[in-house]
């Protein structure tokens, strides 16, 4: 075997053996501090959709951009508060009262499972209700004991949003530095790289708010028509679970099935109509109006990253496991593909009628 074929076997065993091993280890060191990785990815996605914002206003009315992104900061804050002071008091009493209804659901469910000899074989299989609570005890410690709480919860929301901002404000400041960290010669790609993220990310977002605000208020909708109680408090969990493709549904349905349960099995069956119509109605229609302007991933990768990503990093990671795919497989198309490959591939997200951002 000559040198240069020698050169190449080690050269691939390095590339395909190593690497992935290098990258497993860091992955493993990342996981400890994740919360504070998602975080700032938070804060990222978030200044993103200040900025999509700021520029759809900036098109409309002229302003500078810094004008347009002020406005667009202080609308939010206020229409935040404005929206918490008229009917946070209500919502607030449909979570407490939902709360205490789950309970009451799930003994209806013991209960009936108890009179069975298979039904007491499966209770016994099935962990306790409050070992299914998110980050349970033991998953990252303190770190993530403190996220868990409502304090931390909304520590971390307000870090999102100051990052967000700050990152907003001034982003070719942090671009140009996160650039430094890269050889001269490579800046230019890298950039060019970060552009198709920053642009594939703010269309996904574009169409999951579409599509979460669609799901909520037709949820709201429904199971008001059908005498539900607690409708607008399940609407609101809809809606924000969308934001979770596949997943988010399904677990938004829980809640809705335990609530009907306790109102009866008629109940039960209309609110599994419902949510299985509305499912079908944002996979057959609202999803593929969205595609057209927003990003499509297949499904088979999204549940992949969502289950690896879930694994290795909790609830939290499949919050963000859609995002992170759509960087993921920019970066596979970019640096793989096309530069490693030489191959031309049409970069996610990149809408040859949109023009540039």
């Amino acid at each position: 075997m000559n040198e240069e074929k020698r050169h190449l076997i080690n050269s691939s065993l390095f590339r395909w053996l190593v690497f992935p091993l290098m990258a497993g280890g860091i992955l493993y060191l990342f996981r400890h501090v994740f919360f504070v990785l998602f975080i700032l990815f938070g804060g990222i996605l978030f200044a993103i959709f200040l900025t999509a914002i700021a520029d759809f206003i900036r098109r409309k009315t002229g302003l500078p951009r810094q004008w347009a992104l002020a406005l667009t900061v202080i609308a939010l804050f206020f229409s935040s508060v404005g929206c918490g002071w008229l009917t946070g008091s209500a919502f607030g009493s449909q979570i407490s009262k939902l709360i205490r209804r789950l309970p009451e659901a799930i003994g209806i469910i013991e209960s009936y499972l108890s009179n069975y000899a298979w039904g007491q074989n499966l209770l016994s299989f099935l962990p306790a209700p409050e070992e299914l609570l998110p980050l349970g005890k033991g998953l990252l410690g303190n770190i993530t004991g403190f996220f868990t709480t409502t304090v931390g919860v909304v520590a971390g929301l307000l870090f999102v949003f100051v990052i967000g901002v700050y990152l907003s404000i001034e982003p070719d400041v942090y671009l140009g530095g996160l650039l430094r960290l890269f050889p001269s010669g490579r800046r230019d790609r890298i950039r060019e790289i970060l552009v198709f993220i920053g642009r594939a990310l703010r269309w996904w977002l574009i169409g999951r708010a579409v599509a979460m605000a669609a799901v909520g208020l037709l949820t709201v909708l429904l199971l008001w028509l059908i005498g539900l109680s607690l409708a607008p408090a399940l609407g609101l969990i809809a809606g924000l679970l969308t934001f979770i493709p596949f997943i988010g549904p399904v677990l938004a349905a829980v809640p809705a099935i335990l609530v009907a349960l306790v109102e009866g099995p008629y109940m039960v069956l209309y609110v599994v109509l419902i949510y299985v119509l509305l499912q079908q109605l944002e996979n057959q229609i609202l999803t593929p109006l969205i595609q057209k302007r927003a990003v499509f991933l297949p499904p088979a990768v999204l549940l992949t990253a969502q289950l690896l990503i879930g694994v290795l990093f909790g609830y939290m990671g499949v919050l963000l496991a859609s995002p992170l795919a759509i960087v993921f497989v920019i970066l596979i198309q970019t640096l793989y593909v096309e530069d490693s490959l030489g191959e031309t591939v049409k970069i996610l997200g990149a809408h040859d009628s949109l023009g540039k951002q």
